[in-house]
């Protein structure tokens, strides 16, 4: 199969990038009509393994991401994206656009690759030592949003990090995942209020000694720290869990990530921060 566009560029591990491709015509476009194809290189110019959240294909020969349409400012779905994480020690992604859709005319298209997090507006960010802290923890603290009133305020993006700095580059089960995030919280208002409490239970990467955590707010929302971020370690003393503690997180490799679970619900309740 011929790629009809290929992208190149430079990349920092562990940061976004979307790869959008947009038809000149205007058409609509279809689900899955096409697939971008990301190889990641090292500073060496030696490829290294793509993130362990793409599928593999043999026709392809490597990882790839189907393109998923969406609207442009008039709503017609002219443009389509998919997004990519960069693997630690890339500092490098190619990508090649392929049409995947048998038969199929896109015309004339323009392609690029944006880094996902450029000018995005970040409410408070902070560090947790995570040395000596047990495989199990709890992440407790509460966000303050203002403006509109719509159910999600926003987000908490984490990130994981060895004693020497290194970002650690793998998903922690008990906090959610999507194309552009490896490790988050949704930040979402329960019955309008607009204090938001976090009681996450988590298993941090094997290798991490440092967690990082930045808030970051929803299109026409503000999000401020109203209790601070603290790491404890996860208890299951039954005293606490009369008193409404969060699920523990699956086994690793269940492939259920578990929900974070509000800590305000009274005794036994809790509530899925389902994944937008």
């Amino acid at each position: 199969l011929a790629p009809f566009a290929k992208l190149d560029r430079e990349v920092r591990p562990g940061a976004a990038y979307d790869v959008e491709v947009r038809a000149l015509r205007r058409q609509t476009l279809k689900p899955r009509f096409a697939l971008a194809s990301p190889r990641f290189y090292a500073a060496s110019g030696v490829e290294i393994p793509s993130p362990q959240n793409l599928p593999i294909s043999a026709r392809l020969g490597g990882p790839y991401r189907y393109l998923a349409p969406c609207a442009d400012e008039s709503g017609v779905e002219s443009r389509a994206v998919a997004s990519f994480v960069a693997p630690a020690q890339a500092v490098r992604m190619s990508v090649d656009l392929t049409l995947w859709e048998p038969g199929g005319d896109l015309g004339a298209v323009e392609a690029s690759c944006l880094a996902c997090d450029e000018g995005a507006p970040i409410a408070a960010e902070g560090r947790l030592d995570l040395a000596g802290l047990p495989a199990e923890i709890v992440l407790r603290g509460e966000v303050a949003a203002l403006g509109e009133p719509k159910r999600r305020a926003g987000q908490a993006e984490i990130l994981f990090e060895t004693a020497q700095g290194e970002p650690v580059l793998d998903h922690a089960p008990g906090l959610e995942q999507t194309n552009r995030r490896l490790n988050l919280i949704w930040l979402d208002r329960l019955h309008g209020d607009d204090r938001i409490p976090l009681h996450v239970v988590l298993s941090p990467p094997p290798a991490a000694r440092r967690m990082l955590w930045r808030l970051r707010p929803a299109e026409g929302q503000s999000l401020r720290l109203a209790r601070p971020f603290a790491a404890t370690p996860f208890s299951a003393d039954p005293a606490r869990i009369l008193a409404g503690p969060p699920r523990r997180p699956p086994r690793r490799g269940s492939g259920r990530p578990a929900r974070p679970v509000c800590a305000r619900l009274p005794p036994f309740g809790r509530m899925s921060r389902a994944a937008a």
